[in-house]
């Protein structure tokens, strides 16, 4: 198939008459007079990856928005050969890679490593934040007066930006200096880009693939990668991937089988360019370590682009697809689509990428829309007491982070808007209101973001007090002066040439200029705060001067860090009161004492545990949404505190319940969400069932009806057991699932009341689920006590509905008892197998016979079960 390949690199497909159409557009970047000696990453179609070059030499420069003239360095020079001849090496790599592959089963040791890679990751975005800033602040002052230097020069490349090695820490610069992108801040987009994409590899736990420690540093408006050196170097650790903009291809089986499998995981097309089989995106480098590793690097295009219809310059290079999105499509998109490295790749990769965009925007946002106004949860407002007509801080963050969950950008928020009003025609809901008001101001407060950034970056000194004597300014401006343009025309426009995209034709200037009357000034001055990242020392309504500004730094970095912190807590916080629990039920009655003390101090200790747990999967998934697993494990805490918050003493009961509850249904959002972003992973539906469940037990406490509860509850768990079963996974997983089920069941009847019928079928139900899951774990001593439990209560309604109908056989009653002893009795043994105290098991199994012995007695049989009672219970 013949592709039109404009000077922009990049093809834009349109279906017409069976054929691809390009029409001409603004070229990607304009090749300057005199060489100026860099390689282009993203050539034109002139079939040159290399441009002659003419010797220059490098001059110093004050303006980074100017390209530096440099000088091409050797073809075998490498990043490696000047950490060796600088000593800027470090050893950030090292300690990493060990970290991440020191996984420990043993929740203390996990604890002990999870602690060192916090610590290291601490240390390491600190030390990049200070260089980072320094770096920054430097940019106006002559070359020979910078404390760091950029050695871009050396190194070649131009789509990450200038590059500084030091520390160990090797930096990009997101600026377009080089007309790639269009802009600076489309830049900065692209660096966010390959810290997203390392995230999702990380995620994709591939044995023997091996990405680096990387952050991404935010000052004054730029935008920073900070990448701790990985021992690669140069042409000949590259063993995979196009160093030339796709002049030429390395392959290497090894990592094609890496990748492939990671492109498998991603939902991403493989493809081939000069008959090389890419997975992922061309210009991603793999190499082979010298310390043995597989590394991936320049991961920043491993998403594919959505169609560029708006002939946006570089915009396959930043405009991406959202990798949740990728999640929920039933084909796999090619991530060099409309670009260069797509030019052997069939028709029907760039039909699928339009396909795509379509789903996206006609239906995957109008439905979310539709969901914000049928259930609007984001609201706290919703659940809460206190009632605010203005948005707060995590109304913001609830929003964004919902979007990302399902897939959508931020640069969707307009459409979103449109599906909300269209939804909701007509509707005098107080929270649809409120809905529209968090969205254009959300709107308005990134449009203010992006001017703020401009006007940082315009400045040519590095003083801080013209940063916040600027940033003062517009504020003012925003806020407090009657400047009707800004509102009536400037907003209107910049909101217009940000959100509307091609799905919003219709939308004129005037009427964006009409709904941003809606704008909440209160909330707009505190998320502006956010997202800028500075704080002011005034309230609201008043006038600021430069010193009411404090500028601050961040740096964002790998999400994974946070997510195994958590889940070390997590772990660690069951195990310690796990171990408590056993050792109370193994001790006699003098040590009872001591050891319940104890338990006090490990509930409370577990409590803070899972708090701190919580905090840790929060951090972890503002830096990536869509990590299911970190959802599913938040559950866990979360429902582990509201059990051990049943368990406290210094609460009444309906404040136990109260706080149980919320903690419930905070485990049934994280559950649903992880379903969401992963419908075919069962530890999703059976911890969503789990936590329905809980709220099942605690509404029978407070005599709520629960039936529809109760129906949704094993919905999910048996769905969860069908996953598994069509998988044919293993049986741990299966056991789980069956004894949870059954688990519940036995619950039910417990709470049937006088419906004899409803128990024997739960009780009936519950030994059927029960005895599944104890022929996967024959060791398994709570799924004996629950057989047990189960069959006793069975025999008993069968002993009392044969006594009234004077069955003298007893036949149905007297299986059921004798298999409930069989249980029992194993159980026990069990117990001094493990060295546990078997009371427990000798308390439900007397009371079993206590109870076989009452139906009798009423009666008036003589059977001498009184004796056989006394031996169990002694």
């Amino acid at each position: 198939m013949d592709v039109v390949v404009d000077d922009e690199g990049y093809q834009d497909p349109t279906i017409e008459e069976h054929r691809i159409v390009r029409t001409p557009s603004i070229s990607l970047r304009e090749v300057p007079d005199e060489d100026d000696g860099y390689q282009d990453v993203f050539p034109c179609n002139d079939d040159r990856s290399v441009i002659e070059r003419k010797p220059s030499i490098p001059s110093l420069r004050s303006d980074p928005t100017e390209p530096p003239p440099l000088r091409l360095p050797p073809s075998d020079f490498s990043l490696r050969d000047y950490v060796l001849a600088t000593g800027k090496g470090g050893s950030w790599n090292e300690k990493f890679q060990q970290l991440m592959e020191g996984r420990s089963e043993d929740p203390a040791k996990e604890m002990i490593r999870v602690n060192q890679l916090l610590d290291l990751s601490r240390r390491f975005d600190a030390r990049a934040l200070e260089i980072g800033e320094q770096i920054i602040q430097d940019l106006f002052l002559p070359m020979e007066s910078r404390r760091y230097r950029p050695i871009t020069h050396l190194l070649g490349g131009i789509a990450g930006g200038d590059k500084y090695v030091e520390d160990g820490i090797l930096f990009k610069l997101a600026l377009d200096s080089r007309g790639i992108y269009g802009e600076d801040a489309f830049a900065m987009k692209a660096a966010h880009h390959d810290l997203k994409s390392v995230m999702a590899l990380i995620d994709c736990k591939i044995q023997g693939l091996h990405l680096p420690l990387l952050g991404v540093v935010h000052h004054r408006g730029y935008a920073m990668s900070a990448q701790a050196i990985i021992p690669i170097d140069g042409i000949r650790s590259h063993k995979y991937g196009s160093r030339d903009g796709g002049s030429s291809m390395k392959t290497d089986a090894h990592f094609i089988r890496l990748l492939g499998t990671a492109c498998s995981i991603l939902n991403l097309q493989p493809h081939y360019l000069n008959g090389v089989k890419v997975c992922g995106a061309g210009d991603m480098e793999g190499h082979l370590g010298t310390d043995g590793r597989s590394y991936v690097i320049d991961t920043a295009r491993l998403f594919p682009p959505v169609h560029p219809i708006n002939k946006a310059r570089g915009s396959f290079l930043y405009r991406l697809f959202r990798p949740e999105f990728l999640q929920q499509l039933k084909f796999p998109l090619n991530s060099d689509a409309f670009s260069k490295f797509a030019r052997d790749s069939p028709r029907e990769d760039l039909q699928r990428v339009i396909e795509a965009t379509s789903i996206l925007e006609n239906f995957v946002i109008p439905q979310f829309a539709r969901d914000l106004v049928k259930n609007p949860k984001i609201l706290k407002s919703g659940i809460s007491a206190e009632r605010s007509d203005d948005p707060d801080l995590e109304e913001f963050l609830q929003l964004e982070a919902d979007m990302h969950v399902r897939g959508v950008n931020m640069r969707y928020l307009m459409q979103i808007l449109h599906g909300v009003s269209d939804a909701s025609q007509g509707s005098q809901d107080p929270d649809i209101f409120k809905l529209k008001v968090l969205i254009i101001t959300e709107m308005v407060a990134r449009v203010i973001k992006d001017e703020i950034f401009r006007k940082w970056r315009a400045i040519r000194s590095g003083s801080a007090d013209e940063y916040c004597r600027i940033c003062a300014e517009y504020l003012n401006s925003v806020f407090f002066f009657s400047d009707t343009s800004l509102w009536n025309f400037v907003f209107p426009e910049l909101i217009s040439e940000k959100f509307l995209l091609s799905a919003d034709k219709s939308t004129s200037v005037s009427s964006v200029s009409s709904a941003l009357t809606l704008t909440s000034v209160n909330a707009l001055w505190e998320r502006v705060q956010v997202l800028v990242n500075f704080k002011l020392k005034k309230q609201h309504g008043e006038m600021l001067n430069f010193w009411d500004v404090t500028l601050g730094s961040t740096v964002k970095g790998i999400h994974r860090i946070q997510f195994e912190s958590g889940t070390a807590l997590t772990r660690f916080a069951l195990s310690k009161f796990s171990a408590s629990l056993d050792s109370l039920r193994s001790q006699n009655s003098q040590e009872y004492s001591q050891t319940s003390q104890d338990l006090d101090f490990k509930l409370n200790l577990s409590i803070q545990l899972h708090k701190l747990a919580t905090e840790e999967y929060s951090k972890a998934l503002s830096l990536k949404p869509d990590n299911r697993e970190a959802l599913q494990n938040w559950a866990v805490s979360l429902e582990q505190l509201g059990f051990l918050g049943m368990m406290r003493t210094d609460l009444n009961f309906i404040l136990k319940v109260e706080q149980a509850e919320k903690y419930f249904q905070l485990a049934i959002e994280k559950c649903q969400r992880a379903v969401f972003l992963a419908g075919n992973d069962w530890r999703g539906y059976f911890r969503w069932g789990k936590q329905i469940f809980n709220l099942v037990y605690l509404y029978q406490l407070k005599n709520f009806q629960v039936e529809n509860l109760v129906e949704d509850a094993f919905f999910k768990l048996k769905t969860a057991l069908k996953i598994l079963e069509n998988s044919k996974s293993n049986s741990d997983a299966i056991f789980q699932v069956e004894y949870a089920m059954g688990s519940a069941h036995l619950i039910l009847s417990g709470n049937s009341g006088n419906d004899d019928s409803n128990s024997t079928f739960q009780l009936e139900s519950a030994i059927f689920h029960l005895e599944n899951a104890f022929k996967l774990n024959s060791n398994s001593i709570e799924t004996l006590k629950n057989l047990g439990i189960a069959s006793a209560r069975l025999a008993r309604i069968k002993l009392q509905l044969e006594l009234q109908l004077e069955n003298q056989l007893e036949t149905e009653s007297s299986k059921w008892y004798a298999y409930s002893e069989e249980k029992y009795q194993l159980a026990s043994t069990f117990n001094l197998k493990f060295n546990l105290n078997p009371a427990e098991i000798y308390f439900d199994w007397g009371n079993a016979l206590y109870r076989r012995a009452l139906v009798y007695i009423k009666k008036n049989f003589n059977f001498q079960l009184e004796l056989q009672l006394e031996l169990q219970l002694e």
